[in-house]
């Protein structure tokens, strides 16, 4: 079941791309192809209190006939509260027992733990990993979210990386022991674990957190002061471009050496380009873009696409039309650089944080996508993947759950 899912040839991408600018029939045209598609989450740290944290929508996005299975993303604070108390099956957060119970006969899963502001106190406390304080801005604008202040692990520390490997193993070994309707385990249907300990670009997950952050024209942090403050750490903890890579590799090749041969990891590519993207200088600075350096996250994809090939799946998260006259955002582009290197590729629509819904021209757009537009930005995403001769494959297309349950897109 899982080689059907995730083979999809060049013959879909023509066939998408010759119906799509048609209106669009009952049948999704997702479906009609073979395009698996799979609703996400994320769990935020202040989202506690127990019960069935999937929530409602979650649920019956699930079960739309279109869905392929689930995408959940854990706050680790709430599954390991403690070193080694691992709270997957009995804590306050019930997502992974809600799952196995919702998840229907040839549906899969796409599971990660979130680190950066989901990081435990307890990694400074008890292993020395360092906390920074910062503001999580947004789109780098004046963001109307306002600027909460949070505190982000040095993902870069060997230690950091260690524990993160070991709560995604203890994950790993949790959807063992839950079975699903049908008697199977949660393990078996999972086609990935997504890595959220480092993201490779999103700086507050990563350890750079470039971010700046403006509120009612108070600007509370610029991401020149912020690199600046990744720079100035003590010791190993000081920020450093070359740092980075190697810490990455090594954090993949602990989930890879749990993860059977058929399980990928995936990861997101987040498409803020100022924060995903420093040009980085030497001391750990912002170098002026277009400085003659490699962005990092460039350096970062490729490296781990030469050496997994496409066990390692990429994720661009915020697909939408391309606006007319305009390139793709360099998030997806690095992306597509990564595919022609060997690796996975997904693709999450633009309905996720505020907006909470897909629209045709992404998030600056404040008007929801028809089902016209929704094949058109399918059609689209699947026009960008490399030739298959390049060995870049879509894998899955990501959805937010209202896409499918308030004004249904498919």
């Amino acid at each position: 079941m899982r080689a059907h899912i995730l083979e999809l040839g060049l013959l879909a991408v023509s066939l998408l791309l010759a119906t799509s600018s048609q209106p669009c029939s009952a049948t999704s045209p997702a479906l009609a192809l073979g395009v698996p598609l799979y609703p996400f989450i994320t769990q935020q740290p202040e989202a506690d209190g127990g019960g069935d944290r999937l929530g409602e929508r979650m649920a019956e996005a699930m079960q739309h006939p279109g869905s392929a299975g689930a995408v959940v993303t854990l706050c680790w604070v709430n599954e390991e509260p403690k070193p080694d108390d691992f709270r997957f099956l009995d804590g306050p957060d019930r997502t992974l027992v809600s799952l196995a119970k919702l998840i229907k006969p040839g549906q899969h899963v796409i599971l990660g733990i979130k680190a950066g502001n989901c990081a435990p106190p307890w990694l400074s406390t008890n292993f020395g990993v360092p906390l920074v304080e910062a503001y999580h801005g947004g789109e780098g604008g004046d963001t109307p979210r306002g600027c909460p202040k949070m505190y982000v692990a040095v993902s870069y520390n060997p230690k950091f990386i260690d524990r993160y490997d070991n709560v995604a193993h203890a994950l790993w070994d949790a959807t063992g022991k839950l079975k699903t309707g049908d008697g199977s385990t949660l393990q078996s249907r999972m086609l990935a674990l997504k890595n959220g300990g480092m993201s490779s670009a999103r700086t507050e997950e990563m350890g750079i957190n470039a971010l700046g952050c403006k509120h009612g024209g108070v600007v509370y942090q610029t991401p020149e002061e912020v690199a600046q403050k990744w720079a100035n750490l003590p010791g190993e903890n000081a920020f450093r471009p070359a740092k980075i890579v190697p810490a990455y590799m090594k954090m993949l090749d602990g989930l890879f050496a749990f993860l059977p041969p058929n399980v990928s990891v995936s990861q997101d590519i987040h498409a803020e380009d100022r924060a995903a993207f420093p040009w980085v200088s030497d001391n750990g600075g912002l170098a002026p873009e277009g400085g003659g350096r490699q962005p990092l996250v460039e350096g970062i994809l490729l490296a781990a696409a030469h050496r997994y090939g496409n066990r390692i799946i990429f994720g661009w998260n915020a697909l939408a039309l391309r606006e007319p006259g305009k390139e793709p955002p360099r998030a997806a582009q690095v992306v597509m650089s990564a595919g022609r290197a060997g690796a996975g590729m997904d693709w999450q629509l633009n309905g996720k944080g505020g907006q909470q819904h897909t629209s045709c021209y992404g998030r600056g757009d404040p008007t929801q996508a028809t089902p016209q537009c929704f094949a058109q930005i399918i059609a689209y995403g699947m026009s960008l993947v490399p030739p298959e001769s390049n060995h870049g494959k879509l894998h899955w297309i990501e959805f937010h759950p209202r896409d499918a349950v308030e004004n249904p897109l498919f």
